[in-house]
């Protein structure tokens, strides 16, 4: 497969890949950047009534080591057919939910995702 063509029928998708890798770099390559951005982009529950709602989706560009990078990053790569088909490949366009949708959908997975991760501590949101 070409990447050009992937990139050019999937942007959205490997905007997030790339942002998960700039995370792990910033994570675990810098030294002393590590505890601030794991403190700005962890997701814990009372931050939401402080109005750090950015913290649904940030989360995601968190990664314990290469390992869980790697299959997250995985799963992400398997899935750029739903944004888009790339020239060539023999699967049919009609299946592809567009770049908008698809990060509409990858966004609303995140957050879902961190909320219900979270609801044995829901009600410190509201408190």
């Amino acid at each position: 497969l070409d990447w050009r063509a992937c990139a050019e029928a999937c942007p959205g998708l490997l905007a997030v890949c790339a942002a998960c890798l700039a995370g792990f770099v910033v994570q675990h390559g810098l030294g002393g950047c590590t505890g601030l951005f794991t403190r700005v982009a962890i997701f814990y529950p009372p931050t939401l009534k402080a109005g750090e709602v950015w913290r649904l989706w940030t989360h995601v560009l968190l990664h314990s080591d290469a390992f869980h990078l790697v299959v997250n990053l995985f799963h992400l790569l398997n899935s750029l057919d739903l944004e888009g088909v790339p020239s060539g490949v023999g699967y049919p366009a009609d299946y592809a939910l567009g770049t908008r949708h698809a990060l509409s959908a990858a966004a609303t997975a995140a957050a879902f995702g961190s909320l219900l991760g979270s609801v044995g501590r829901f009600g410190a949101m509201f408190e």
